[in-house]
């Protein structure tokens, strides 16, 4: 249905790209395969990890530490 979300045995993947630097932070749109994501936060120091890992937490309406980013 989703071709950028996959249902696994501990939860959900997303196929996602983070857009950083953007002026605001959310859903950007799909693209192939691939969900984008703007973020408003920069690529340095772990930073855009973690407000993406807020933000799809607070998405999803789960806690922060049910989110993880396997790569990227």
């Amino acid at each position: 249905m989703y071709p950028w979300l996959a249902e696994t045995g501990d939860g959900v993947v997303l196929q996602v790209q983070v857009l950083p630097r953007s002026s605001k932070t959310g859903i950007a749109g799909v693209q192939g395969d691939t969900l984008k994501i703007k973020l408003t936060s920069p690529p340095v120091d772990g930073a855009a990890n973690k407000n993406c890992r807020e933000y799809l937490a607070k998405l999803f309406g789960v806690a922060k530490g049910q989110v993880s980013i396997l790569s990227g």
